[in-house]
């Protein structure tokens, strides 16, 4: 099982510097693209989403994925360019895994 981020070229350029394979999107659509085509791979477990293309709509879209893609973990992570977004990580794997974490 493996990661992937879906994002602007920086932030795409930073997590491919840690290892994190990485898909370089210019606007919502492509993202929202990208996602659901991840999100059918088997091979992929985390999604890591640059929060500087979730638009009030997109981040809708996000959340309808998030809730229908069990077993899948899908985050968003904040970019210099994009809105700041607080994420209740442990919430967020016991809901998606149930596993309470700490």
């Amino acid at each position: 099982m493996k990661a992937v981020i879906v994002g602007g070229k920086e932030t795409v350029t930073g997590f491919k510097l840690v290892g994190v394979d990485g898909v370089v999107v210019s606007n919502p659509h492509a993202m929202l693209n990208k996602l659901k085509e991840l999100v059918k791979r088997d091979d992929v477990a985390l999604i890591l989403i640059d929060d500087q293309f979730l638009d009030s709509w997109a981040k809708e879209e996000v959340d309808k994925i998030k809730a229908a893609s069990l077993g899948k973990l899908i985050v968003e992570v904040p970019s210099r360019a994009g809105p700041k977004v607080v994420v209740d990580l442990r919430a967020l794997v016991k809901k998606v895994m149930g596993v309470k974490v700490g």
